[in-house]
């Protein structure tokens, strides 16, 4: 894809008890993002009552 920058996954190494872990995390490029599902999680919680308006 012209104009995108792939940047290398995140990589993490841990030792623990003379056993070393890699663990490595990828993100799709396109989808929702923490305020989306923020939002989402409003609306829901405002459409079942769970939160109720004080006025």
């Amino acid at each position: 894809m012209a104009g995108h920058i792939h940047a290398k996954p995140p990589k993490r190494e841990r030792t623990i008890d003379g056993t070393t872990y890699i663990v490595t995390s990828h993100f799709k490029q396109t989808g929702s993002t923490v305020a989306d599902h923020i939002r989402r999680l409003i609306d829901t919680a405002t459409k079942n009552e769970k939160i109720k308006r004080i006025y």
